[in-house]
């Protein structure tokens, strides 16, 4: 799946371009984003993580959020860790948080895709991920520990 623009009523996603590269390394490093996710990505594993955004594998699609001229977040959908399936992944800044935007954005993401089903893995202890992956139509399906921690696997239905 190229990534192809999308559009919703407040939001745009579009493909990651070089000039979002220092919004994408300082989101990668912030501690609050990173709370659920392995915590900040050291320096040289973001300069990684940025060539990875600027070049998908082919079948995934990496989006940058904005809204406005504002870069609010990151969502993608590429493969799981485990294996075939596909994963959508977002992460906000914490300036866009409680706006509806993230739920927004994974909506239309979900609804663009071809791949299903879809899946998303978050922390049991991440309550907010966990509502938003609800309120887009998700369920759960398998709980695991990884990383440390107790995750959760949704699906779409």
């Amino acid at each position: 799946m190229a990534t192809p623009e999308l559009s919703t009523e407040r939001l745009g996603l579009r493909p990651v371009r070089p000039a979002d590269s220092p919004f994408l390394y300082a989101l990668m490093g912030h501690r609050e984003v990173r709370r659920y996710l392995g915590g900040p990505v050291t320096h040289l594993r973001r300069l990684a993580n940025l060539l990875g955004l600027l070049k998908p594998h082919p079948g995934d699609a990496v989006w940058l959020v904005e809204t406005g001229q504002r870069r609010i977040g990151l969502l993608s959908i590429t493969r799981h860790k485990d294996g075939a399936e596909r994963e959508v992944s977002y992460q906000f800044h914490p300036s866009a948080w409680g706006h509806g935007f993230a739920t927004e954005a994974v909506g239309a993401a979900l609804h663009a895709s071809p791949h299903r089903p879809l899946i998303a893995e978050t922390q049991v202890a991440n309550a907010a991920s966990r509502r938003l992956l609800g309120r887009v139509g998700m369920r759960p399906r398998t709980r695991l520990v990884r990383f440390g921690a107790e995750q959760i696997i949704y699906e779409t239905a």
